[in-house]
C-alpha cells in the first residue's frame, strides 16, 4: 500500500495539472451534483473550506448558498492545533489568511448544533470508497470533529474522480466523511 506522503504528493500533482478549463467544468458538474443533494438542500448551516489553487471550487457553492438563505460558516486557522468557523455574509468579507487562503475575520463563531440541520464541505488530497481521507497533514478537521461532536452533521467530500481510490489505511484518529461527490459520480459511505 502506497504510504500517505506519497498519495498527497501524487494527487497533488495530478489536481496541479489540471488547466483551468478542466478545473472549471469539473467544478461545474461536482456543484451541480452537489446541489442537488437531499442533505445539502434541507440544511440550515454550512461549513465550507475555502477553495485554494486546484482545490474543487467552493466560490460559487458559497455564494449560491447565501443566496438560498442558509448560515454559511468558513474556517480560519487559529494556530498549529486549532481552526475556528465563522459566520460570512458574503465573499467579501475574507481576505488573505494562513498560506494566502482566504479567510474570515473573526466575529460570529459557527457551533456545531445537533438541532440544526448542518453540512459540511471537507477537503481533501485522496479518499477511499469508505469515506477515510488524507489531507493535508495538518489533521485540523480531524481535531475539530472530536472537539466539536455532531451526530447530525454530514460531512461531505468534493473531489475530482481521479483522488478516490479504493482503500486507504486509516488511522486511529482519522474521521471519514459520509459522501463523496465527483464530477462522475456520489458516493455514499460507510462512514464510522
Amino acid at each position: 500500500m502506497i504510504d500517505k506522503y506519497t498519495l498527497r504528493k501524487q494527487n497533488r500533482a495530478k489536481r496541479d495539472q489540471l488547466s483551468r478549463e478542466e478545473v472549471q467544468v469539473k467544478c461545474s458538474d461536482i456543484l451541480e451534483r452537489l446541489l442537488r443533494l437531499p442533505d445539502y438542500m434541507m440544511a440550515e448551516d454550512l461549513f465550507t473550506y475555502v477553495s485554494f489553487g486546484n482545490e474543487v471550487d467552493t466560490i460559487g457553492l458559497i455564494t449560491s448558498a447565501l443566496l438560498s438563505g442558509k448560515r454559511v460558516y468558513v474556517p480560519k486557522v487559529i494556530d498549529k492545533e486549532c481552526m475556528e468557523f465563522y459566520q460570512i455574509n458574503s465573499i467579501a468579507e475574507l481576505s488573505p489568511g494562513t498560506l494566502g487562503i482566504l479567510e474570515p475575520e473573526p466575529r460570529i463563531t459557527g457551533q456545531m448544533q445537533n438541532e440544526r440541520k448542518q453540512i459540511m464541505i471537507v477537503p481533501g488530497l485522496v479518499f477511499d470508497e469508505m469515506g477515510n481521507r488524507i489531507g493535508y497533514g495538518g489533521g485540523y478537521y480531524d481535531r475539530y470533529f472530536i472537539n466539536h461532536p455532531n451526530k447530525n452533521l454530514n460531512r461531505v467530500a468534493l473531489a475530482y474522480d481521479f483522488q478516490v481510490e479504493d482503500v486507504l489505511q486509516a488511522e486511529q484518529f482519522d474521521i471519514p466523511v459520509h459522501r463523496i461527490v465527483t464530477e462522475k459520480r456520489m458516493m455514499e459511505c460507510k462512514a464510522k
